[in-house]
């Protein structure tokens, strides 16, 4: 289809005697192409192919009501695309050491873990060239009662020298094998689109079928990130100054989801039930 677009189209440059014309039928010729590739592309990946497309076209996918829908019927949430990543230097210099919370949360992983975490707090910090994370949350269906969770087991390398992006280096009760995480954030010193996919080895058109994502916001009350006595600093949690527009946008560039649940999987509030120390 593209070759025979841009035939037709090259036979009406060539047959057009004035400059102005032919140098706008170039310009036709180079957008039909883009297009074309485009609806070419975005066949195959309605068709459950491959899918080896550029970041600009998989951006274009993002959104709409089968945003979370995968040619084979399941659900999965989007890998974000490289440039859509917190840079490293952003997250040593931003993120490591301090605390935050989850408010929001996209569950997609009932086959490895059937209940919710909620009030999950996290904090990253390096050895070396290692990842490590600390954290809790409050398990409201756990048996036989409600408990919280302290989560210190996993360690993670980098996938790359240049993005927040990490795969597990040994498998644990709460990190499976295959296990990669990804940050995004435009403000990593306010809040973080924190993606974890389970299992990539199952993605079907760059989805994950087997995923967490949570919204993690900086947790700002005093004396929060040096261990008060009890593990729990004193104060509500306040989002006053939150920009809410910037991480709606954030999120819809990203993995396709506005803040405004409209299809399958969506965010959640999950700031809810007691409040667990961090470890």
């Amino acid at each position: 289809m593209t070759f025979n677009v841009f035939r037709y189209h090259s036979q009406k440059a060539e047959q057009s005697n004035t400059p102005g014309e032919d140098s706008d039928m170039k310009w036709i010729i180079l957008l039909t192409g883009l297009l074309c590739e485009a609806f070419s592309k975005a066949d195959s990946y309605s068709q459950g192919e491959s899918d080896n497309a550029s970041p600009w076209l998989r951006k274009m996918r993002l959104g709409g009501p089968d945003n979370n829908l995968m040619p084979n019927g399941k659900l999965g949430i989007p890998t974000p695309t490289v440039d859509s990543l917190l840079s490293w230097d952003d997250f040593v210099t931003h993120v490591v050491g301090r605390t935050y919370m989850a408010i929001y949360g996209i569950y997609n992983y009932e086959e490895l873990f059937d209940q919710k975490a909620f009030k999950f707090k996290i904090r990253w910090t390096l050895n070396g060239t290692f990842i490590h994370r600390a954290g809790s949350s409050w398990h409201a269906n756990e048996m036989p009662a409600p408990k919280c969770v302290n989560y210190t087991d996993g360690s993670f390398r980098r996938l790359d020298s240049k993005t927040a992006s990490w795969r597990a280096v040994t498998a644990t009760p709460f990190v499976p094998a295959y296990r990669t995480d990804y940050l995004i954030s435009d403000n990593p010193s306010k809040y973080i689109i924190w993606h974890i996919c389970f299992d990539p080895t199952q993605n079907v058109a760059n989805k994950c079928p087997v995923s967490e994502t949570q919204l993690v916001v900086r947790d700002r009350r005093p004396n929060v990130d040096v261990s008060p006595a009890d593990g729990i600093p004193d104060g509500d949690l306040d989002l006053t100054n939150t920009d809410w527009a910037a991480i709606d946008r954030t999120s819809r560039l990203s993995i396709g989801e506005g803040l405004v649940n409209t299809d399958a999987l969506g965010w959640e509030w999950y700031w809810k039930g007691p409040e667990c120390p961090i470890p």
